[in-house]
């Protein structure tokens, strides 16, 4: 007998999200109430730090917020600046939850477009995360 692979799906999910689609189908499909409160929180999480991180961008003085930072370029990855805004920012507003990290990106992209300086993303970290 031949072995048969598995049908392949249409769509796939982006590994920072498959917590959330996990609790999602768990609380969906089976009805889990545990299910249902992990996804409250996860999305609170994310939530959480998404507006910390629209509050930074808007101390920057970059109007639309994180969505409005240019496309990610490949090149100068500004490795030095990174490191400071995340020592900064678990300084200051603890560790990034599991769910958040793909905000990582966003200190990257902080970062490219302050040119590789960590000084205003580090003030501005410190100012939104100690109100």
């Amino acid at each position: 007998m031949i072995a048969r692979a598995a049908p392949q799906r249409d769509a796939a999910i982006r590994s920072n999200d498959a917590a959330l689609a996990s609790a999602y189908f768990r609380f969906t499909e089976m009805g889990s109430a545990a299910a249902g409160e992990e996804l409250v929180a996860l999305v609170q999480a994310r939530l959480s730090t998404r507006k910390t991180f629209e509050a930074v961008a808007q101390r920057l003085g970059l109007n639309g917020g994180i969505e409005a930072l240019p496309p990610r370029a490949h090149g100068a990855q500004h490795v030095d600046c990174h490191y400071d805004v995340h020592k900064a920012y678990k300084s200051a507003c603890g560790e990034l939850h599991p769910e958040a990290l793909s905000f990582s990106a966003t200190m990257a992209d902080l970062c490219a477009q302050q040119g590789g300086s960590p000084d205003a993303i580090v003030k501005a970290i410190s100012a939104v995360c100690a109100a």
